[in-house]
């Protein structure tokens, strides 16, 4: 298994975008309402945006298709909501399909801190 450190350098309007569709998120599941598939799917496309435009993890998911190895992928970000986001749900630009559907894939989620201290 190959272990790949990837730190999300994020700007801060996609910051904001991000924990805006959280927010929102939150509050259906919060109010016990329904959740729309729109409030899922607005969530999921900024996070498959961010994925495609990350040049690290981007080079990991053509490895994937190609080498038949396993990764292990630990996504590094100061901030502990974004962490905490499905990134499972993003799709990979390559196949299309989630994250977490990819049989060889593997996603971990650390402060950066904590990675440089136990990593």
């Amino acid at each position: 298994m190959i272990w790949k450190p990837i730190h999300l350098e994020l700007k801060k309007p996609q910051i904001a975008a991000l924990k805006a569709h959280n927010a929102r998120l939150m509050q259906h599941l919060e109010k016990r309402q329904p959740l729309r598939l729109d409030v899922l799917s607005d969530l999921q496309t900024a996070l498959s945006e961010i994925v495609a435009q990350t040049a690290a993890l981007d080079e990991v998911l053509q490895q994937l298709d190609d080498s038949g190895e396993h990764y292990a992928v630990q996504l590094l970000h100061a901030d502990n909501e974004i962490l905490n986001l499905p990134w499972s749900m993003a799709a990979d630009p390559h196949s299309g399909r989630q994250l977490g559907d990819l049989p060889r894939l593997v996603l971990c989620k650390n402060l950066p801190a904590y990675a440089e201290k136990y990593g």
